[in-house]
């Protein structure tokens, strides 16, 4: 009778040995997909640094692009109101000839009669 109570705590110590282990290797399999997770996050994170830094690099060109472009606007603008009022000169000076070609023939017909 005792040897048998021995048996049966035995077998009870020996399964739940076996069921601690099945617990432990169950945690190993589980702390070992952590790993894996986070080292999956970390080239992620790894990734996306190398993404902003790309980024930053597209808005530095475009910042230096823009004002490039302001500085151009600025020039063109110049130059069309210079254009503007040599087309105002170029006008009045045609104007001017076309006054003294009609006063000489007004002049000459008058002159002529």
């Amino acid at each position: 009778q005792q040897q048998q109570q021995q048996r049966e705590q035995e077998e009870f110590d020996l399964q739940a040995v076996r069921d601690r282990e099945a617990a432990l290797r169950a945690l190993e399999s589980d702390i070992l997909d952590v790993n894996d997770i986070f080292r999956d996050i970390s080239q992620m994170v790894h990734d996306q640094g190398s993404a902003i830094d790309h980024i930053e690099s597209n808005i530095d060109t475009a910042l230096i692009d823009v004002e490039g472009a302001t500085d151009q606007i600025a020039v063109a603008s110049r130059y069309q109101k210079k254009a503007r009022s040599k087309k105002c000169v170029v006008i009045g000076l045609l104007l001017a000839v076309i006054a003294v070609i009609v006063l000489v023939v007004v002049l000459s017909n008058t002159h002529s009669n």
